[in-house]
């Protein structure tokens, strides 16, 4: 079973598009907070694309930056090639369900 649980903070304005036969998909960028290691140096946080469909993409594109929220999907990694040649790596999320923990 391929199911994602996570808290993170939204880094990027919702960006919403319908395909060509008029579902509403919003993608937005937020980070993963990984907290402090047993020195107390700040972890790399984790960035990951959250993809919304339907309704959910409606109330999704309503989050503002800086939101903190708990999102429950699936777990999806691709690659690219980057402009340079070389290869890159995303980490995606369909989400399922997307709450506000914190509003900005």
């Amino acid at each position: 079973m391929n199911q994602w649980f996570f808290t993170a903070k939204v880094q990027s304005k919702p960006e919403m598009r319908y395909t060509p036969n008029g579902k509403a998909v919003t993608t937005f960028r937020a980070s993963i907070n990984n907290g402090k290691d047993a020195d107390g140096n700040w972890r790399d946080s984790e960035w990951v694309t959250v993809e919304s469909w339907e309704n959910l993409a409606e109330e999704c594109n309503q989050l503002m930056k800086g939101t903190e929220i708990f999102c429950d999907g699936r777990f999806h990694q691709r690659t690219y090639d980057k402009a340079d040649g070389g290869k890159g790596s995303v980490i995606e999320c369909k989400a399922k369900s997307v709450r506000v923990l914190k509003p900005r």
